[in-house]
């Protein structure tokens, strides 16, 4: 395989990415500036060595602790429970929620071997043992999956923590939809339509 071809490959990889994608970037790479492809190269390995995950709420970060954790303009009694960090992108862009985070880092998905013990659970639990967390909002994918671990993150963490509110997503997003996919508006009405657990 030629270096075209394998690099064609690797970039097939990506989420989103097809092998005539792939091969549509690559050509645009070599056609490209060097000192555009040398960039890339260096924000791409400055990427694994220089983003790590928050301490707190799973988000990457390029801090010790990351820009909403942080920030003392967030409420801290509400945290959003959401499978992926781009989830919180999604929400940031929409702008319906004000509180901190917490990322799972997938879902409970035993088909594909993923176990709660798998996931961001535990920083979690301590989270809210720590106290001052009125409302738990679970916003993991609606779907069997998403349901299933929201099921668990309500009952692992209400078990310990009897006074916090539990409460999810509405049905204002279709089943199966993947909540980073998910317009503003939706994200809206879903989030203010809430349902307590």
């Amino acid at each position: 395989m030629d270096l075209i071809e394998s690099l064609s490959y690797e970039i097939s990889k990506l989420p989103g990415v097809g092998s005539k994608s792939a091969r549509r970037i690559v050509t645009h790479l070599l056609k490209a500036k060097d000192d555009y492809v040398s960039n890339l190269v260096k924000l791409m390995s400055d990427l694994k060595s220089k983003v790590g995950k928050c301490p707190v709420c799973g988000m990457f970060t390029e801090n010790e602790v990351c820009s909403i954790c942080s920030s003392s303009l967030r409420k801290k009694d509400r945290i959003c429970v959401v499978e992926e960090s781009e989830d919180v992108h999604s929400f940031e862009e929409s702008k319906v929620f004000d509180g901190l985070y917490h990322v799972l880092w997938g879902r409970i998905s035993p088909y594909n071997g993923i176990y709660p013990e798998m996931l961001n659970i535990e920083s979690l639990k301590k989270r809210s043992l720590a106290g001052g967390i009125k409302e738990i909002i679970i916003a993991t994918n609606p779907d069997d999956e998403g349901d299933v671990t929201a099921s668990y993150v309500k009952n692992a963490i209400g078990e310990i923590c009897p006074d916090i509110i539990f409460s999810r997503l509405s049905s204002g997003l279709q089943s199966g939809a993947d909540i980073s996919f998910a317009s503003s508006r939706a994200l809206y009405s879903a989030f203010e339509n809430r349902v307590k657990l």
